[in-house]
């Protein structure tokens, strides 16, 4: 060992002095794997979170293997890449009930807090952490709330500021990239943000306390912290399919939101551009610092109101709703997505609002703590009293993110309409009943209705994500890099994949 090891060898001793008990003691975002040539043993884990992948097959009594990106198992000769149908409906309906399943049958993604052994030609799975056993927080008074939220949250951003290059951070104006951000920059340090926002005098549809630029949010937090440098992105030369085909070869699945693709695109790409690795965001805060607190009465009525296709089986079905938005396969698809996206540019996403022990104070606070006196997110209102700017901590409506998508969309129709007629059958095939759908989508075009929420519904939601999967299965089966590989198994039946 060296004076100052890195992170690699302090894992490695750690394991071989605990065992797979030393996961208890690890926090941060890590997926490893160790040999133990003694025991013949091959052990590997992944983070309590998620936010770092590890994929794996296997054909008992003959074959085994993992990777950290799936790209790594499909080049493999053993792997008949049969399509998973179940997996393809998941995500046409928003549900991914099943974050262990993957694209591919026989390819599956080992979840959050969860470690696996293989010996003799026998897989155990085994979870170490799990968001079911999270103890009640209690302090005798309000204030020690607060200071402790303060200290976790302090240390979930400064731990993830490590880096041999500069560290940004994604700042759209809202109470969690906006806390994101003070908590990092409080004492001095500088740093240099990036926000997305429409086109300068965009004048698009919007819903009732939304934004369409939140700008005079931005020069808030610049105007409160000198020692930030805040870049406003405009995605003004950019569309749907802008730099699409150069990620596919990095994309271990379809982007299930492929209008964020746009701006997040354009932030690694200026990122990179000032050389820099590390970009901090607050995606998850929602659920943790800036939760809006309910009652149980609310979340029975969250549940009723839920469209049915996430009402399938799942692990955090009835629960808080919180389980559901931290660890549940939307958001495990993100990551997934993210991951694909640092693959490519060489950028990384970090977000404190997912640190485990951010997570397991939070979700440990009684309701009181968020919401008071008709107000909501007040847990993260109070604890950064004099850390944001007032305008900020006290706003009460959101920022829209591609808020210009009506405009994107309409833009994009030759193209899509060009390029949904040279996809082939066999991607369409894989739709089921959604290729008639996109077929119907696309030949009853709206026009002067297109910023109604139904098709707000319709097209940035299922239209986008049903066309942008077929397309990803074109390039990569048909006409892609890969076409000289071997094709696709589409063989066997196909469900219907109805809303």
């Amino acid at each position: 060992m060296t004076r100052d090891p890195d992170d690699a060898s302090l894992v490695y001793k750690l394991f071989h002095q605990e065992g797979p008990t030393c996961l208890e003691k690890l926090v941060g975002d890590f997926a490893f794997a160790i040999w133990d040539p003694q025991k013949e043993t091959l052990f590997a884990a992944r983070d309590q979170m998620g936010q770092r992948l590890i994929y794996y097959t296997i054909q008992p009594g003959k074959f085994f293997a993992f990777s950290t990106v799936i790209s790594g198992l499909l080049a493999l000769e053993q792997i008949g890449r049969k399509i998973n149908n179940a997996k393809v409906n998941d995500f046409l309906n928003l549900s991914c009930s099943n974050p262990e399943q993957t694209f591919f049958d026989d390819l599956f993604r080992l979840e959050p807090g969860q470690y696996l052994e293989f010996k003799d030609g026998n897989l155990q799975l085994n979870s170490y952490w799990s968001l079911d056993n999270i103890n009640p927080v209690r302090f005798g008074k309000d204030e020690d709330y607060l200071e402790a939220f303060r200290e976790i949250f302090d240390k979930a951003v400064q731990s993830r500021l490590r880096s041999l290059y500069p560290v940004g951070a994604h700042l759209s104006g809202g109470l969690d990239s906006s806390s994101v951000v003070a908590m990092a920059v409080k004492n001095g340090r500088p740093m240099t943000t990036f926000s997305a926002f429409p086109p300068v005098g965009y004048q698009g549809p919007t819903r009732p306390n939304w934004n369409l630029d939140d700008t005079h949010y931005i020069e808030s937090m610049s105007s409160y912290y000198p020692n930030l440098e805040t870049v406003i992105l405009r995605s003004e030369n950019r569309n749907l399919f802008s730099g699409l085909d150069a990620t596919y070869p990095y994309l271990d699945a379809p982007c299930l939101n492929p209008c964020n693709r746009i701006w997040i695109d354009e932030i690694f790409e200026e990122a990179l551009n000032r050389d820099m690795r590390v970009l901090l965001i607050g995606m998850t805060g929602n659920a943790t610092i800036s939760w809006k607190g309910q009652t149980f009465k609310q979340r029975l009525g969250w549940w009723a109101r839920a469209p049915k296709r996430f009402l399938k089986p799942s692990r955090w079905d009835m629960k808080d709703p919180r389980h559901w938005m931290i660890m549940g396969g939307l958001i495990q698809e993100t990551l997934s997505f993210f991951q694909s996206e640092r693959a490519y540019w060489g950028v990384e996403f970090r977000d404190p609002t997912h640190d485990k022990r951010l997570v397991e104070f939070c979700l440990g606070l009684p309701n009181a703590q968020y919401a008071r006196q008709n107000t909501n997110r007040m847990l993260v209102r109070r604890a950064m009293r004099g850390l944001l700017p007032e305008l900020i901590r006290i706003r009460k409506d959101q920022g829209a993110q591609l808020a210009q998508w009506p405009q994107v969309l309409q833009e994009s129709y030759s193209q899509i309409k060009k390029e949904w007629s040279k996809i082939s059958i066999r991607s369409q095939v894989v739709l089921g009943d959604y290729s008639e759908q996109v077929t119907r989508w696309i030949e009853t075009w709206p026009q002067a209705k297109i910023h109604s929420h139904n098709v707000l519904q319709e097209y940035r939601r299922d239209f986008l994500r049903a066309f942008f999967m077929a397309r990803w299965m074109n390039w990569n089966w048909c006409d892609g890099t890969r076409r000289n590989k071997r094709s696709m198994d589409l063989s066997g039946d196909y469900p219907n994949h109805g809303h």
